[in-house]
């Protein structure tokens, strides 16, 4: 069950997401809007509950490919920030135990794997290398080991 704050947080990302894609056009919605919206999914609130990370879907219909990168956001709305530019997708954001960074998968060697990110900056850090995909990653409690399904 997600916690109201960030239900109101995601509510506020997806409004201000949605505003500045708008093009000024007007027309009735159509297949190709619904396919060319921004999804916002997998809300990970903070350890100290004054953050929100999460995942924007997008997807380049000219190209027929859609990309995954983090956000993250405060929980009242405020401070809404993109964590992860690279053009392979970024997903599956979990924080650090002590809030300071992210763990996630990444396809950014061809193949999904966890890659770590730093919240003040710099670039994010391979953590895996094997020989089949990454599916999902649950951090222990203790912050120094993680859970992993693999494919």
């Amino acid at each position: 069950m997600m916690i109201p704050a960030a239900r109101t947080t995601l509510a506020l990302a997806c409004l201000s997401i949605a505003s500045a894609a708008q093009d000024g056009e007007t027309h009735p919605f159509s297949v190709h809007d619904m396919l060319a919206m921004q999804r916002i999914s997998d809300p990970q609130v903070s350890p100290d509950g004054t953050q929100v990370l999460f995942n924007v879907r997008t997807t380049d219909l000219d190209a027929n490919r859609g990309r995954t990168d983090l956000w993250v956001a405060g929980v009242d709305g405020s401070r809404v920030r993109r964590l992860t530019t690279h053009e392979a997708s970024d997903f599956n954001g979990r924080w650090t135990a002590d809030g300071k960074g992210v763990w996630f998968l990444s396809t950014r060697g061809g193949s999904a794997h966890v890659w770590k990110l730093a919240l003040e900056g710099g670039e994010a850090q391979p953590v895996t290398s094997f020989p089949v995909d990454v599916t999902g990653l649950v951090p222990f409690a203790d912050g120094r080991r993680l859970a992993l399904t693999l494919e």
